[in-house]
This record gives C-alpha cells, structure tokens and sequence, in this order.
C-alpha cells in the first residue's frame, strides 16, 4: 500500500515593514530584482497623497523601505498592479487615475545615479473616443518587448457597466523615436464576450493571450477569454 506523509508548515509569519503616514494602503503583489530585494506599489500615501513606488532591501540588520518615487496626478494616481521588470532593470505598472485625462496611466521607472529613479507616462488612457481607462491588470511583456494589460473602463462608451465603458485589451508597442504606440485589442461589450478585466495576461507559445472579466458572459458572472493573433 502506497503511503503518503503530509508536511505541516510551521507559523513563521514575521512582518518586514509596516506602512505608516510615507505610504498607505498596497493592493498589489511584490516583485523580486537580481540581489532579492522587494519591489511593491502603494495606492495612497507618497509625497502627494497619490500613491508610491517602493523597495524594501534585505540588510545585516533586518529590511530598510524606500519610497523610490511619489506620483502627483499629473504622471498618474492610485497604482494597483504589480510591476514588472524588462531585462534592463526599469520598473513597469499602471496607475487606475491620473495622467493627462485623469484615466489612469502607463508608466516605466528608470533607474539612475545616486538611486534616483525617473518616472516616463508611456500611455495616458483617455477612457472616451474607444479608448480604455482605468488599468487594474499586471503588465506583460512578449517576446518582441511589446507590452499588454486590460482596462477596467473604458472602450465601448455610453453602453453597459455604467455608461462608463466595459474596458479594453490593449497592446503597447516600442517605436523607433523611443516613444509607445497603443493598439486596442479589444473593446468589451459586457455582453458574452465579458466586461470589466481586472486580470493581467499569459502568452501561450503561439502567442495567444488569456485573461478573465469580472462580468458578462453567458451568466453575466464574468468569463475566460482568449485573444488570437
């Protein structure tokens, strides 16, 4: 007869930072860089209230948080979704407000000398005129450097989820000048197709791409939805 051990895991829970009055509220996950050090995004709090960029380095002595760099509204407001890294170690993430339309942004954070990090907006949503808004989703980066997400909002106006749009697919390419081109995917009606994707991308090996909707759908409860090439 076949045995089978089960290994318990033991309560070793230890907190690393607390947030306080430099940076409130963290709705996303961590990312790790090279040397292990923590990379996370706050929604509020920062040095306008807008929300920050923060890394948490492993030292002798225990962790050390640093707030890398504050949004303002005008380079956008609110992140919600974890970064990500390119092979050049820059940080990418979206914010769900801010930016030149107050529809949430694309962002990439450079990092420079002395550990000042520059933030470049490489797509500011506009939410209206079939454009996406407010970006909840992780970033994903194909094989070719082209970035892709989901808009909550956003898309098809004036229709269902408010009035406000059910949201979008988009993809961000590089272009030669050192700037970003946006292309929407998809447009969701909230009907069968879904609505309102909060939910960042996985590439298959044919370049297919997977998310879900938080709505629509057959039962109107949300789907998984595919994109084709």
């Amino acid at each position: 007869m076949m045995s089978i051990s089960t290994v318990a895991w033991a309560d070793t829970t230890v907190v690393r930072s607390s947030f306080g009055n430099s940076e409130s509220n963290p709705r996303t996950g961590l990312v790790l860089d090279k040397e292990e050090n923590l990379y996370g995004t706050t929604q509020g709090g920062g040095g306008y209230d807008r929300g920050a960029v923060f890394e948490l380095s492993r030292g002798n002595a225990g962790w050390t948080e640093e707030t890398l760099y504050s949004f303002n509204q005008s380079d956008g407001s609110s992140p919600m979704a974890t970064l990500i890294f390119d092979h050049g170690g820059n940080l990418y993430g979206t914010t769900i407000a801010g930016g030149v339309y107050d529809a949430g942004v694309v962002f990439e954070l450079t990092p420079g000398l002395g550990g000042v990090w520059t933030e470049t907006a490489l797509h500011n949503f506009a939410g209206v005129n079939g454009d996406g808004g407010a970006p909840q989703s992780n970033l994903m980066f194909d094989n070719s450097g082209n970035l892709y997400g989901t808009t909550t909002l956003g898309g098809i106006n004036g229709g269902g989820c408010g009035g406000l749009g059910c949201g979008t697919a988009f993809e961000l390419a590089p272009t030669a000048d050192g700037k970003w081109k946006e292309r929407v995917l998809h447009r969701f009606t909230g009907g069968l197709d879904g609505g309102q994707p909060y939910a960042g991308f996985i590439l298959d090996a044919a370049g297919n791409l997977y998310a879900t909707t938080s709505s629509g759908g057959a039962a109107a409860q949300g789907t998984v939805f595919e994109i084709r090439p």
